[in-house]
Order: C-alpha cells, then structure tokens, then sequence
C-alpha cells in the first residue's frame, strides 16, 4: 500500500530540504504529535507510532537535492518505506512525502488512515522547518 502527501511548494532551497531530510537526528522535527519515544543516532531515527508498532528508519537511498528513501524496520517485520521527493533550486521546492508499506489486505483499511496522516503531517512539519 503507497500513500503519498499533497505536493507541498516550500520557500527553501532543494539543498537545505536535502540536508535536513538526510540527517536522521533531524528527523524528530518533523514527525506528527502521535510518535513517541524518538531517539535519534547519526544514522537511524527510533520511535513508536500511537503505541502499535516500533519502526527504525534507515536512510536506504539518496539521489543529491532530489530524492531521500528510508528502510524502515519494525516490530511486525513489514517491509516498509518512506520517500521524500524534491523538485526545486535555490529558491524554492515542491515536496512530496510518500510511505509505501506491505500490509496484509485484511490490513489495508486499518492502516490506510494513519499513514496517509503521517506522510501529510512530515510534509507540513517539514515546511515549517525549512521555511524558519
């Protein structure tokens, strides 16, 4: 299952958004209220999501000032990723945050829900970070 965020334009540069998504300790800013227990290192992000799941993300990929994938590892052993695609220059971007997760049909209506909030909610919070 693939949900993407609205394409969101963001008065920073495709270099700052690029540095800021790269750097895993900074992941933290731009995660929704529901993430608890973050804990960052120089390459993985740690958390738990609305007490379900516990999920690792990794940086798995990187195309310089366009494209950031992360390998999230977790609890149920569900092969999951999340992608952040920038499209701009030196004056402004349009971002779009997706998360591509393989779950169970059976699943699918269970966890459609909140993972579109959680690519909605990064890009948003990633706007007011980059745009500071």
């Amino acid at each position: 299952m693939k949900v993407s965020s609205p394409k969101t334009h963001m008065e920073a540069s495709n270099e700052k958004i690029f540095n800021m998504m790269s750097d895993c300790r900074r992941f933290g800013e731009v995660v929704p209220d529901q993430i608890q227990n973050g804990e960052a290192g120089d390459d993985y992000f740690k958390f738990s999501f609305q007490g379900l799941v516990t999920m690792t993300l990794r940086v798995a990929e990187k195309q310089e000032f366009s494209k950031i994938v992360y390998s999230a590892e977790n609890s149920q052993n569900i092969p999951a990723f999340i992608t952040v695609d920038i499209n701009g220059n030196d004056q402004a971007s349009e971002v779009t945050v997706s998360a591509d997760i393989e779950v169970p049909v059976f699943l699918s209506g269970m966890v459609k829900k909140p993972l579109q909030n959680f690519a909605d909610m990064v890009v948003e919070k990633l706007k007011i970070a980059a745009e500071k």
